[in-house]
């Protein structure tokens, strides 16, 4: 393999015989000094910046369960239909209140 050094020059004399310079006596190849990488100093994060705009608006989430409801009757409840455990239930004769369970 062939590459390029570097050499240094130890005598230049101008040849008799065509007028041109000559290079006599090359010396070793200079070895270049080892190429460092970048020192990187890193400061402290500086201040944070202003807000952005607000995204667009996700996509709906599932239905929820629905909350408790009241229903009212005259005397103690019997079988009501769609009630679920936590509704409650008013004697409107008495004024007690039940709770599904």
């Amino acid at each position: 393999m062939v590459e390029d050094v570097p050499f240094v020059q130890t005598t230049l004399y101008k040849s008799p015989y065509s007028g041109c310079c000559k290079f006599s006596g090359f010396a070793k190849p200079v070895s270049a000094p080892p190429v460092q990488p970048p020192i990187i100093i890193q400061g402290p994060p500086g201040p944070m910046g202003p807000p952005g705009n607000p995204g667009p608006p996700g996509a709906m989430g599932p239905p929820g369960e629905r909350g408790s409801l009241w229903f009212d009757g005259s005397g103690p409840p019997g079988t009501i239909a769609g009630a679920l455990p936590g509704d409650q239930y008013l004697d409107v004769n008495t004024g007690d209140v039940y709770q599904f369970s």
